[in-house]
């Protein structure tokens, strides 16, 4: 999949991110190849973990489940990587499809030092390293409140909205993922199975499911009920259009099922989601 990036704007955002924060900041394409990172420069802690290469595998993995619960949510979220320091990452989303991350970490949302570093030190019980070198890199951990933390990751939201908005990271429209979305939304209406779109784009089923995974965070089967049921909402909402004829505009098999699954996804049928 072809990213283009434009290194200098990104540059100046990240570090902007950093000289207000001070939150160390890197920034992931969707299979989580590093972009960028500011400082450039692994922190003390980084390199220490470095030396160890069960701890860089934990580090890998933490991060990999950060992002993945990322997509699911399509939101920014906070939370302790394996070490016991507190993260955020926020998903670079292009209006199409999760096309990377951003993230920041290495921060502690404990107060008392010292027993933030007992906590570290207890996850690392059995773990061939330098426990004094450790203590050194934990005292140079910043402290945020979880308050500050709030209001940082919202910061980091919004960063990656205008990296989206103004293009410094995005896909070329040539690649086969964002021809297979646009071509799914504008033909809702027509079938959409996993042999159509393998047969019309050339793919193999191996790798229509990894397209769907990498860039629509779920199942293809997924992410085309879920555009119908976008799509069925906003007719809802702004046509006069019948239930029955919204049903088969958005390629529901009948309008019985369209209602059976528009209820259980939202709650609330669609007549009074019209309403």
């Amino acid at each position: 999949m072809t990213t283009k990036i434009d290194k200098e704007k990104l540059a100046n955002l990240v570090e902007s991110f950093y000289n207000v924060t001070g939150i160390k900041v890197a920034v992931y394409d969707v299979e989580l190849n590093l972009i960028f990172a500011y400082p450039e420069s692994d922190s003390d802690f980084c390199t220490l973990i470095g030396k160890n290469e069960y701890l860089c595998s934990k580090c890998t993995k933490s991060t990999k489940m950060l992002c993945e619960k990322c997509a699911v949510e399509k939101n920014v979220i906070i939370e302790k990587c394996h070490a016991g320091l507190t993260e955020a990452v926020a998903p670079l989303n292009d209006g199409i499809s999760i096309i990377g991350y951003i993230m920041f970490g290495q921060v502690r949302n404990t107060e008392d030092v010292d027993s933030f570093k007992r906590d570290v030190m207890e996850r690392f019980t059995g773990v061939e390293i330098d426990q004094k070198d450790m203590e050194k890199t934990l005292e140079k951990i910043l402290y945020y409140s979880d308050k500050q933390l709030d209001h940082a990751s919202r910061l980091l939201n919004a960063i990656a909205g205008y990296i989206a908005y103004d293009k410094i990271i995005y896909l070329s429209e040539t690649t086969v993922a964002y021809k297979i979305v646009e071509y799914i939304r504008d033909n809702l209406d027509k079938e959409l199975s996993v042999d159509v779109l393998c047969k019309r784009f050339f793919v193999s089923r191996t790798s229509l499911y990894k397209i769907a995974k990498l860039y629509m965070s779920c199942g293809i089967a997924e992410f085309i009920k879920e555009e119908r049921l976008t799509k069925a909402k906003k007719l809802l909402c702004y046509t006069n259009k019948d239930i029955e004829n919204i049903a088969e505009e958005t390629g529901f098999s009948g309008v019985d099922y369209f209602l059976r699954v528009f209820k259980k996804r939202y709650g609330i049928s669609a007549s009074a989601y019209r309403k």
